[in-house]
């Protein structure tokens, strides 16, 4: 036992550390934290008491590694930081110094080392040891394996225990990946924050430049509608929101003149974009106002314009001043824009001071010079002084870096200045350093797009809306939440989408966020577009500008389904808690260990056991319930062996120490690993239910008393109700207490039962009856009895007589005929045994007729079964004794005629004798089937080829016959142990018939196999056989025949005796084989003969050489004179000295006087001896006088076991009547010799 529980350990071990590695993987799952996750591997490692782990990370230059969580126990831990005198957590490990753990995160090793040798490499070797030791690590071993992020390795991980083995280290790998899974997560958890952080400030960035920018930014559609404007278009325009300008038409809402709209769009089509392009609107009261836009097509994905976009500044106020000059120099010395005038060779005449700041030169300096030189990028301004010269204008924005290194934008308009009459004077220059424009819109871009993709693609809904419920925006999600598309629910209130009742609560909401509240997991309902109600969970978060809120934004999810799911599910627990604890059977679960725990139990349950209080029958033990003991041990295996009870009684005691018979019926939950979780149950108490079955079962003795008196019964009944007719009242009262009585004797009785009027209708039939019929009591009462009591003769299949008419004629109780079938409403067919009775009033006048009776079709099989037996049995017996007779005169005859035929001198004579003796044998093969027909014994078996056998004689019984003989006999079929003789009768006998069933010719098929009988689909043992198979073309067997052919005495031929299949059967039989047959007719019939296959090798067979002599004395015992006669002669005949006895006591009598003389060298016996001793019991007689005595059975019954077990039996030989001289010679010389 011992040295098993050391070989399952290292299993134990195995199977603990995969269930502790599945459990901190469970654990860690889902952790969102590095932090988090360490502690869950500290804690959960702590929790076992047999693993130490930690985590080591590795530094930002990967040199160092630095401990992150170890699972010491808070002593351990102190005790190590006290040797040391560092702190653990935090201590760094320098890879150089560190073979092993460099192995791992230089080469992504896994290693497995003792824990002393590791920190031997980070400590002096003393303090490393006196480390392990006061850790008590001395012996253990630890496993390092790598830790990875998107399959870099960032550190390891370490597990340290006794118990570690090779075989560990997958489990181990296994949880250093789901760290590495988890840390993953955990980082790409946090960088999504970050993100969305980030994108956060970016929106409000982008928010907060579009919401304050002074020029305005527009967006529209093809067809001029606009879809987006900043604040500041809606203030410019003369409008008191973005709302409402939202949707109008440029062009007819606008543009001070229409086709103006149209000019822009050619020229936008002409060069994709427009810069500093004026144009003339007009506000909402119709007063024109003078605009700069720079503006550009929107293209799609696939490269497709889809609308306009672009920046617009007002500038009717500066158109009005360039009308008087001063002005226009003001506003040109004062603008923000850097302006710059040379004459047509590029010589600056004026430069206004923003000119001054972005050159960095004093105008008075510039004025005079050429403007190349002055700015970084010479060729360009050449360039674009050629381009002015050319086209009379210049509008482009570019980037330089400046002396400081800094990137800068600025946009440059350029153009020719000229007179009145158009000739040119000079270039105008205005330069805009557009640096942090450029950045806002790059900002605001990436912001639109981000936020634009995360909408989108949300599987909630996003929206926005400002303060008074307006919704700004709906991404493409609220669709399917709500019905209705985004831009349907644009500047609409959310309080048109909100029934009465859910309104308080969304005006609440608005009103918190409005005080800048954030509000989350609220839920409300809403109506969707369809009319529908559903119920949807939000998220509000105000909106901010300049620390204002402006807006709110939020996410709204559809959790209709969800609270639909989870009310279902509270009702179905409520409803099930509900039907358990009202349930009026008790209701159990148990865990197994020990003597079995209750878990938990329903009222009713502890109700039944006696007990007031749940809480008493949770602090019992299972077992503490259970009268006996043994009844418990059974209850359990049976729940490990097949995981289930069902209907199983139960002897319990409740608490007052009475005992109740339950019902239990449960079935037992496994947990993953195939081991039992907990078993929940069902009991009911059945107490009086088994008190009135044994009531019932007393009762119904006491009715199957009655039964069998049941004529008897009826007639008493009878009289007692004529005698009892003087008091009618009495009587009335006495008949109605005895039709009760009836109506449930006949109800309870085992036999059928019909009662009917004198009109032959069924009144009543109990349950027997309902059976055997097949009709209810509802259906049969007021049918004519031979509708439901349809009767006909076994033999002639003609309708019987109606019982009822019988009775009624004879006026007395009748019975049926011993061959009366009862044909049942289904068509079953039943023999049955019935009488019948009259029904008498207290006048003695019949009012009806009752039938009883029963099925005895089984009893009727039994019978015949028993009367086929002994018919084969009787003639078994006669045919033995006919054998055995007709042997001992085979005997006398074939020795008689061989000494005759040795003593012929006439050629002819000794030819006739050889005839007389060759037809003796033939005859002895008559009496072998004889006995095999008898069944008399056991077969003589040895090991044969039974292709040969079948080859042999099937071509000896067609010798002559126009039929012919196919055999399919495979070499490597198997040998079987087989009587030669008897088996040969068998195919002889199969052959002979197919050949009779072909009298016009035709072809036999002989075929054999080797099978395995592995299931039970036939009456053999399991193993392996030989099939045989013959098959003939013949005219085939009615399948009514089928069922009998194997019956003595049935045959369909003429002159057929009935007894050839008889005797095949006995014969397989006996050799523990199986025949069968099927057939068709008119196509023919295949015979099946099963013999088990042997495991020996084939004995040789050896000649039968010529006479024997010898010499001794013999002694010859037989009963039959002339038996005796023609052996003694025959004996003498080879040479021997021959002394004859009568009986066994004679031949010991003669052994026992000739011991001290001239003792018998040899005895040979007839093993039977009718009136007297046999060879059997003297053998054994002659064993006990000389234990050295050699001893030769003979009899006519060569299939007597004794014949087949002679040796078991003291006999040294064995020669079976008819003998040859040649089989008695060599059997002498085989024994006298050996």
């Amino acid at each position: 036992m011992k040295e098993q529980e050391q070989m399952d350990k290292p299993l134990r071990d195995l199977i603990e550390i995969i269930h502790f590695t599945e459990r901190v993987s469970t654990k860690i799952h889902g952790l969102l934290d590095e932090a988090e996750i360490c502690r869950v591997v500290k804690e959960e490692s702590a929790r076992s008491g047999q693993y130490t782990m930690s985590i080591v990370l590795l530094t930002d230059d990967k040199s160092k590694l630095k401990v992150a969580e170890v699972s010491l126990p808070l002593q351990k831990l102190k005790t190590a930081e006290k040797i040391t005198g560092l702190q653990l957590k935090g201590f760094t490990i320098d890879l150089e110094k560190s073979s092993f753990y460099s192995q791992v995160v230089e080469e992504g090793k896994t290693v497995q080392i003792r824990f002393v040798d590791i920190i031997s490499e980070l400590f002096p070797k003393p303090v490393a040891h006196l480390i392990s030791k006061v850790l008590g690590y001395t012996e253990k071993s630890s496993i390092l394996t790598p830790l990875k992020r998107h399959g870099e390795i960032i550190g390891a991980f370490s597990m340290t225990s006794t118990e570690l083995a090779d075989h560990f280290i997958p489990s181990v790998k296994s949880l250093a990946q789901h760290i590495s899974t988890a840390l993953e997560l955990a980082d790409e958890y946090t960088e999504r924050k970050k993100m969305e952080e980030a994108l956060k400030k970016s929106e409000e960035k982008y928010r907060s430049i579009f919401e304050n920018t002074i020029d305005i930014y527009y967006r529209a559609d093809l067809e001029g509608n606009i879809i987006l404007v900043s604040p500041s278009g809606a203030e410019l325009f003369g409008y008191e929101s973005v709302e409402e300008v939202i949707g109008k038409n440029f062009a007819k809402d606008f543009y001070y003149h229409p086709e103006d709209r149209e000019i822009l769009l050619r020229e936008l089509t002409k060069h994709g974009s427009v810069t500093n392009y004026e144009v003339t609107l007009k506000r909402k009261d119709g007063t024109p106002l003078v605009g700069e836009t720079n503006s550009r097509f929107v293209y799609d994905q696939t490269g497709k314009s889809v609308g306009v976009e672009g920046m617009f500044r007002d500038i009717t106020k500066r158109k009005k001043a360039e009308k008087n000059m001063q002005l226009l120099s003001a506003a040109i010395e004062s603008s923000h824009n850097s302006i710059i005038i040379t004459d047509m060779a590029g010589t600056i005449i004026y430069a206004n001071k923003t000119a001054e700041e972005m050159a960095g030169i004093p105008a008075e300096i510039m004025a005079g010079r050429d403007i190349r030189p002055l700015f970084p990028d010479s060729k360009r301004v050449e360039s674009m002084i050629q381009e002015v010269l050319e086209k009379g204008y210049f509008h482009k924005e570019f980037k330089y870096t400046d002396e400081d290194g800094r990137e800068v934008w600025i946009f440059n308009t350029s153009a020719l200045v000229t007179d009145e009459e158009g000739h040119p004077l000079g270039i105008v220059g205005v330069t805009r350093d557009i640096t942090e424009s450029k950045k806002a819109e790059e900002a605001l871009r990436e912001s639109e797009e981000k936020f634009r993709g995360i909408a989108e693609r949300s599987f909630d809904g996003i929206y926005e809306m400002d303060l008074e419920g307006h919704i700004t925006y709906a991404s493409p999600a609220i669709e399917r939440i709500t019905g209705y598309k985004p831009d349907e629910l644009q500047g609409d209130l959310f309080q048109n989408f909100a029934p009465e009742s859910a309104l308080i609560k969304g005006f609440q909401a608005l009103a918190r966020v409005v005080e800048g509240e954030a509000i989350k997991g609220l839920q409300v309902e809403m109506i969707r577009k369809d009319g529908t109600a559903a119920l949807v969970e939000i998220n509000i978060s105000p909106i901010l500008k300049e620390g204002k809120v402006v807006g709110a934004q939020g996410i709204v999810r559809d959790i209709t389904e969800r609270t639909q799911a989870e009310e279902m599910l509270r009702q179905s627990e409520e409803k099930y808690k509900s039907l358990v604890e009202n349930i009026n059977v008790g209701v159990y679960r148990g865990v197994p260990g020990g003597g079995g725990q209750f878990t938990d139990v329903n009222q009713a349950f502890v109700k039944m056991l006696g007990y007031d209080k749940k809480e008493e029958i949770l602090n019992l033990k299972v077992a503490d319930i259970y009268c006996n003991s043994e009844d418990r041990e059974k209850i359990r295996e049976k729940i490990l062996g097949q995981g289930f009870l069902k209907n199983e009684e139960i002897t319990l005691k409740r608490k007052d120490g009475t005992s109740i018979i339950v019902s239990d019926t449960g079935k037992a939950t496994y947990d993953t690993d195939g081991t039992i979780l907990y078993f929940d149950g069902v009991l009911e108490d059945i107490t009086g239910r088994k008190r009135t079955e044994e009531e019932l079962e007393r009762y119904r003795h006491h009715l199957e008393d009655l039964v069998k008196k049941r004529t008897n019964a009826l007639t008493r009944t009878n009289e007692q109700l004529q005698q009892e007719i003087a008091d009618r009242k009495l009587a009335e009262e006495s008949l109605a207490a005895e039709k009760e009585r009836l109506s449930v004797t006949l109800r309870s009785i085992g036999d059928g039962v019909i009662t009917t009027d004198t009109e032959g209708t069924v009144v009543l039939i109990n349950k027997v009856a309902e059976r055997l019929t097949g009709y209810t009591q509802e259906e049969a009462v007021g049918l004519p009895l031979h509708s439901v009591f349809h009767i006909i003769s076994e033999r002639t299949r003609s309708l019987c007589e109606n019982p009822v008419d019988k009775v009624l004629r004879e006026g007395a109780v009748v019975g049926l005929g011993n061959n009366t079938m009862l044909i049942a409403r289904d068509g079953t067919e039943r023999i049955i045994a019935d009488s019948g009775a009259p029904i008498r009033d207290r006048d003695s006048k019949i009012i009806g007729v009752i039938l009883v009776f029963r099925d005895i079709t089984e009893k009727r099989k039994t019978e015949q079964e028993l009367l086929r037996a002994q018919k084969l049995e009787s003639l078994g017996t006669l045919a033995g004794g006919i054998a055995h007779d007709f042997n001992n005169i085979l005997t006398a005859v074939l020795s008689n005629t061989t000494l005759a035929k040795m003593y012929a001198e006439d050629t002819k004579v000794a030819e006739k004798l050889s005839k007389i003796e060759k037809a003796s044998l033939q005859a002895k093969e008559l009496t072998q089937q004889l006995l095999t027909f008898s069944r008399g014994g056991a077969p003589i078996k040895t090991t044969t080829s039974i292709a040969e056998l079948i080859r042999d004689t099937a071509s000896f019984a067609l010798r002559g016959s126009n039929v012919r003989c196919h055999f399919y006999l495979p070499e490597e079929l198997w040998h079987v142990d087989i009587d030669e003789g008897q088996i040969s009768q068998v195919v002889n006998n199969l052959i002979i018939n197919a050949d009779q069933a072909m009298p016009e010719g035709g072809i036999i098929k002989a075929k054999a196999e080797n099978v395995n009988v592995e299931e039970d689909v036939l009456p053999l043992d399991r193993g392996n056989y030989v099939k045989i198979s013959i098959t003939d073309q013949g005219v085939g067997i009615p399948e009514k025949y089928l069922e009998k052919i194997f019956d003595p005495y049935f045959t369909t031929k003429q002159k057929g005796s009935g007894l050839g299949l008889s005797t095949c059967y006995s014969i397989v039989k006996q050799h523990d084989g199986y025949i069968t047959a099927e057939s068709e007719v008119g196509v023919g019939t295949t015979f099946y003969m099963y013999l088990p296959a042997s495991q020996k090798k084939r004995e040789k067979k050896v000649e039968v050489g010529e006479v024997i002599k010898g010499e001794g004395k013999v002694l010859l015992m037989d009963d039959e004179v002339f038996v005796r006669d023609a052996a003694g002669e025959t004996l003498q005949y080879l040479g021997y000295t021959v002394v004859t006895a009568r009986d066994g006591k004679e031949a010991i009598d003669l052994y026992q006087r000739a011991l001290d003389k001239e003792p018998f060298d040899v005895v040979i016996m007839d093993l039977t001896i009718p009136g007297g001793m046999g060879g059997k019991e003297a053998v054994s007689k002659l064993i006990e006088i000389d234990p050295h005595v050699k001893a030769i059975v003979a009899s006519g019954y060569s299939t007597d076991p004794i014949m087949a077990e002679y040796r078991e039996h003291g006999f040294k030989g064995v020669v079976t009547k008819p003998y040859t001289i040649e089989d008695l010679s060599k059997t002498l010389h085989g024994v006298l010799k050996g």
